[in-house]
């Protein structure tokens, strides 16, 4: 399983807010299983879902996936 992480830094203080774990699988078709998505309760609606979104679409891009699923949706 692959994950990242996201830091808001502010001088001498970073603070994690967000994390993503994913796995590139294949059945029929090559994709990506979102594991685990969360955004600190704090830093919700300030962009940060889609920034770790927008890395995960690049990832996909990268290795040639159409699709990202979650587990309410395989």
């Amino acid at each position: 399983m692959d994950e990242f992480n996201l830091y808001k830094s502010e001088p001498y203080n970073e603070e994690l807010v967000g994390y993503l774990a994913y796995e590139i699988k294949e059945k029929a078709t090559k994709f990506i299983w979102i594991d685990e998505f969360v955004i600190t309760e704090s830093e919700r609606g300030k962009g940060y879902g889609t920034l770790l979104m927008e890395e995960l679409n690049n990832i996909a891009e990268k290795e040639q996936v159409k699709r990202i699923t979650d587990m309410g949706t395989e």
